[in-house]
């Protein structure tokens, strides 16, 4: 298996309780499907084998940008997050100690063909909601943001209006 980085946003309104990240079954139904994946309650956590590890509080009405580096080779990943208390992008590690390279929920059936296959969300008791959007997957490690951030995205649209503005004075002198 190779490296792949899998990128969405990620908010909560109200008490969650639920799993998003990746799996190795083009069809996963249970929670042994997933490799890496985040725990979602009121903090965000990176599941380790059998436990759920605390990164950060998950703050309520907040977008998350989150990265998940997944080495499918080494059956681990990296977390890092920009949104809440992280305005700029921050790799995480446990909040009990500077753990920060988690390894994967993998099926021992499937262990050694985990070539992930599919984005994977599964909810357990919740009162709240989970939302989460733009979602994709890089292959290698690509810690960018595929969103352009609406600054930059109203700087494209203004400086193309420019141009447009430019191109109808030109032709409007020549005729």
């Amino acid at each position: 298996g190779s490296t792949s980085t899998l990128f969405f946003r990620m908010r909560r309104n109200g008490e969650v309780n639920a799993g998003s990240g990746a799996s190795n079954y083009a069809e996963p139904n249970t929670w042994g499907h997933f490799e890496g994946y985040l725990v979602s309650t009121t903090d965000i956590n990176a599941r380790d084998d059998g436990a759920a590890l605390p990164l950060t509080p998950f703050e309520e009405d907040t977008w998350y940008n989150a990265w998940m580096v997944l080495d499918n080779s080494a059956e681990t990943y990296e977390v890092y997050v920009q949104g809440g208390a992280f305005p700029a992008q921050t790799k995480l590690s446990d909040t009990g100690s500077a753990h920060s390279v988690f390894n994967f929920r993998t099926d021992p059936v499937d262990a050694p063909t985990n070539n992930i296959l599919s984005f994977f969300v599964r909810t357990s008791s919740q009162t709240g909601t989970l939302y989460l959007d733009d979602i994709y997957v890089t292959a290698g490690e690509s810690l960018s943001n595929p969103i352009p951030e609406p600054t930059t995205l109203m700087l494209g649209l203004v400086l193309g209006l420019v141009g447009i503005v430019r191109g109808n004075r030109r032709q409007r002198g020549t005729m």
